[in-house]
C-alpha cells in the first residue's frame, strides 16, 4: 500500500478514535484507575507503567491520562462548534452578499433620509423606556404614551409627504457587496488574538461562552473565501437558468449556488477545526477563556509552569495536539486533491 494511503487511513482512524473518545469521555474517566479528581497527596507524580498513574499526575494530583481523555471532548467541542458558527456567519455575510451583488438591493431616498428618525425611535421605545420601566411604569402603559405615539406617527407621515413633494421618488441602489467587503476587510484587520483576549476577559468563563466568542470573531476569513466562491458561481449557466424559471435570489442561492460551493466550504471547515483547536489550547495554556474547573489539553500543559521538571505535562498533550493537527491537515489535503 502506498505511503500516502497509509497516512490517510491512519489519520481517519486516529480522528475517529478521538471523536469516539470525546463522546464517551465521562464513561472512560469513570472506569477504575481513571479519575479527574484532585489528590494533593500525589502531586507531580512521574509516569510509571507499574502504578495507577501511567502518564503521571499534574499540579493538583489528577491523573494525566484521565484529563487527556476528558480534554479531548473539550477541544473537539470548541473546534467543531466554533468553526460551524464561523462558517455559518461566513455563508450569510460573505456568501449571500457576494451572490446578490451591488445592484439588487434598492431603497427609496425618502426612507434613507428618514432612517435616523427611525433609529432614534427604536432606541428610545425599544431600549430607554423598558430599561427605565420602574420610573415610567405609570406612563409606559397609559393613554399619554399612546397619544405620543400617534403624534409621532402623524409627524413622520407629514415629513414623508413633504419630502415626496420636494424630492422625486428616486430609488437608490445600495452597494451591498461593496459595503460588506469593506466591513470584512476592517474586521479582518483587527488582531483576532488580542480581541479574543479582551472580550473573553469580560464574559462569564463557561465553555459555551468561550466557544461562541471564538466562532463569532473568526468568521472574517470564511466570509472572504465563500464570497469569492459565490462571485464565481453566480456567473454559471445553472444560476442563470434558475432565474429563468422564476427563482428569486435567496432561493437560487440556497438550491443552486450553495450546494455547488460545499466542496470548498468543507475543505475550509476541515482546516479551520484544526486551527481553532490549536487556538483553544494556546488560550487555555495562558489561563484565558475556560473556567478553572474545565479540563483541556492546553490547561494541562499550563501546569508545567509550576514545575519545570514536570516534562510529562508538556510531552503527552503536545504529542496529541501535533498528531491531531497533522491528521486534520492530511484529511483536508486529501479532500482538496479529490475535488481538483
Amino acid at each position: 500500500m502506498p505511503i500516502s494511503k497509509v497516512s490517510l487511513y491512519s489519520s481517519i482512524i486516529f480522528l475517529g478514535f478521538l471523536f469516539l473518545l470525546g463522546i464517551g469521555a465521562d464513561y472512560v474517566a469513570s472506569l477504575q484507575n481513571f479519575s479527574t479528581k484532585s489528590n494533593f497527596e500525589q502531586l507531580f507524580v512521574k509516569p510509571n507503567l507499574d502504578s495507577d498513574y501511567i502518564l503521571g499526575t499534574d499540579q493538583y494530583g489528577r491523573d494525566v491520562l484521565s484529563i487527556m481523555v476528558v480534554g479531548t471532548r473539550t477541544s473537539l467541542f470548541v473546534g467543531v462548534i466554533s468553526m460551524f458558527i464561523s462558517t455559518l456567519l461566513g455563508i450569510i455575510i460573505g456568501g449571500l452578499t457576494g451572490f446578490i451583488g451591488d445592484y439588487v438591493l434598492r431603497v427609496s431616498l425618502v426612507h434613507i433620509i428618514l432612517s435616523p428618525f427611525y433609529l432614534l425611535l427604536l432606541l428610545y421605545y425599544g431600549y430607554y423606556l423598558p430599561v427605565n420601566l420602574e420610573q415610567w411604569q405609570h406612563f409606559y402603559l397609559s393613554w399619554p404614551l399612546l397619544a405620543v405615539l400617534v403624534i409621532v406617527i402623524l409627524i413622520l407621515k407629514l415629513l414623508i409627504w413633504l419630502i415626496k413633494k420636494l424630492i422625486t421618488k428616486k430609488i437608490v441602489y445600495i452597494p451591498l457587496d461593496l459595503v460588506t467587503q469593506r466591513f470584512i476587510e476592517v474586521f479582518s484587520s483587527i488582531p483576532m488574538f488580542l480581541t479574543l483576549v479582551a472580550v473573553i476577559s469580560l464574559i462569564n468563563p463557561t465553555l459555551l461562552n468561550f466557544t461562541f466568542i471564538i466562532g463569532v470573531f473568526s468568521w472574517g476569513s470564511s466570509a472572504q473565501l465563500i464570497r469569492a466562491e459565490m462571485i464565481k458561481i453566480r456567473t454559471f449557466q445553472y444560476v442563470e437558468a434558475g432565474y429563468a424559471i422564476g427563482q428569486g435570489y435567496i432561493r437560487n442561492f440556497i438550491y443552486n449556488a450553495l450546494p455547488n460551493s460545499l466542496p470548498t466550504i468543507i475543505i475550509f471547515f476541515t482546516y479551520g477545526v484544526g486551527n481553532i483547536i490549536l487556538l483553544e489550547a494556546t488560550l487555555s495554556f495562558l489561563g484565558i477563556g475556560l473556567a478553572p474547573e474545565e479540563v483541556s489539553w492546553g490547561r494541562l500543559m499550563a501546569g508545567a509552569r509550576q514545575n519545570l521538571q514536570a516534562w510529562w505535562l508538556i510531552l503527552f498533550p503536545g504529542i496529541i495536539l501535533i498528531v491531531t493537527q497533522l491528521s486534520i491537515h492530511r484529511m483536508g489535503r486529501q479532500a482538496k486533491m479529490k475535488i481538483k
